[in-house]
């Protein structure tokens, strides 16, 4: 196999994996992955939001916006050790309240904590 037709393969695998995250949306650094073209209305409050609250620094961040009949999900991308954090954990909380409270009154509204694949190890929702 020639190292034309392996690095192609590659490059192709690459955008595969990227694109089952979803479209993105980018607001300083921040990116926010998306399956609907009918959710970009709220794929850019969210980052409008997330930017004047200075969410948003130009350091690389990644979200996933997912919604279903029933529930707002935001997935985000956090290290391994913040699942162990409880002050961290907390700020967290704050967090998924605040965005709840400002941008998704009356919506059953959770945040995942998830490795770098949007696979999800801490759910943060109402009950927390």
């Amino acid at each position: 196999m020639s190292i034309r037709l392996i690095l192609i393969s590659i490059v192709g695998l690459l955008i595969i994996g990227c694109s089952s995250h979803g479209k993105v949306k980018e607001f300083d650094g921040l990116e926010i992955f998306y399956h609907n073209d009918a959710d970009i209305a709220e794929v850019t409050k969210l980052g409008e939001y997330l930017t004047s609250v200075k969410f948003t620094n130009g350091d690389q961040k990644s979200l996933q916006f997912l919604r279903t009949d029933t529930t707002i999900t935001v997935k985000m991308i956090v290290d391994s050790k913040i699942l162990t954090n409880d002050s961290i954990l907390l700020l967290l909380k704050d967090f998924r309240k605040d965005l709840n409270s400002s941008i998704y009154t009356g919506t059953q509204f959770e945040l995942h904590l998830c490795d770098k694949y949007f696979e999800t190890k801490k759910v943060l929702n109402s009950n927390e």
